[in-house]
C-alpha cells in the first residue's frame, strides 16, 4: 500500500565511475513535495538521500515512448504515478518473472519512506553539489570567519564549528567539523569520488602551505588534521 501524498519525478542524472568516466541514467525519485532544487539537479549523488530506483527497474527502457519521455523532470502525484507505472509494467514486461520483479520494485518505491532532508540530523563529512559553482560564494563566503585559497579553484571557508573545502570548478563543497570526534565513520566511508578527489587535492595543498608561510596557523592545522583523518577513515572502512 502506498503512503499517499508523495510526488515522483523522473530525472536524468550524471554520475562518475571509479575511473572518473561519466555515465548517464534515468532514475525515479520520491519526494514529499515539489522543490526547484530537485528539478534543477542533475548530479546523481544529490539524490542518494531520497528513496529512488532506476527507471529501468520499473519499465523496460526499450518501451519508453514519447508520452513517458515527456514526463522527464515533471512532478507526478502518487495516484497518477502508480497508475502510469502499472500500465507500462503490464504492457512492456516480456515474461511473468520480469512482470513480478517490476511490480515488486514499484511496491517498494510506493511504500518507501518520504525523506525530508531539512529535518535530518547532519553527519559530517557532508557533500553538497552546487549546480552553479559560483553560487558557493553567496552561500558560504558571507558567513565564514576565515577563508584560504589553496590554489587553482580550491578554497577553504572556516566557520565557528565547521569548515568547508570547495571547488569552484566542479561545484563540490565538502563540509567537515572542526572537532575530530564529530567526524562520522559511516559518512566518511560513503564519500563519493568527486568529494574524495577534492579532499585529496586539499590535503596535498595544505601539506605545502603548512611547511611554508602558514606553519604557525592553528586553524589551518586543524583543517588539515580533520581532512586527513576523514580520508584515512574512508580507506580503512570502505
Amino acid at each position: 500500500m502506498s503512503q499517499g501524498g508523495a510526488y515522483y519525478i523522473i530525472k536524468r542524472v550524471r554520475d562518475w565511475d571509479f575511473f572518473n568516466r561519466e555515465r548517464s541514467e534515468l532514475i525515479v525519485v520520491k519526494v514529499a513535495k515539489p522543490h526547484p532544487n530537485i528539478t534543477r539537479g542533475y548530479r546523481a549523488p544529490v539524490f542518494k538521500k531520497y528513496s529512488h530506483v532506476s527507471l529501468g527497474e520499473l519499465v523496460d527502457l526499450g518501451c519508453v515512448d514519447e508520452k513517458l519521455a515527456s514526463l522527464v523532470n515533471v512532478y507526478i502525484r502518487e495516484e497518477e504515478f502508480e497508475e502510469l507505472m502499472r500500465e507500462y509494467i503490464h504492457r512492456c514486461s516480456k515474461d511473468k518473472e520480469s512482470l513480478y520483479w517490476r511490480l515488486r520494485n514499484l511496491e517498494w518505491l510506493l511504500e518507501a519512506q518520504v525523506v525530508k532532508p531539512e529535518r535530518e540530523k547532519k553527519e559530517y563529512p557532508l557533500s553538497v553539489y552546487y549546480e552553479i559553482p559560483e553560487s558557493i560564494y553567496t552561500v558560504v563566503e558571507t558567513r565564514a570567519k576565515k577563508d584560504y585559497h589553496l590554489g587553482g579553484p580550491i578554497y577553504v571557508y572556516v566557520f565557528k564549528r565547521k569548515f568547508c573545502i570547495v571547488s569552484l570548478e566542479s561545484g563540490v563543497a565538502v563540509y567537515l567539523p572542526m572537532d575530530l570526534d564529530e567526524v562520522s565513520v559511516e559518512a566518511s566511508k560513503n564519500l563519493d569520488r568527486g568529494s574524495l578527489d577534492l579532499l585529496g587535492e586539499a590535503v596535498r595543498a595544505l601539506d605545502s602551505m603548512l611547511k611554508d608561510i602558514y606553519d604557525g596557523d592553528e586553524t589551518l592545522k586543524t583543517v588539515h588534521e580533520v581532512a586527513s583523518y576523514t580520508l584515512m577513515l574512508h580507506e580503512m572502512f570502505k
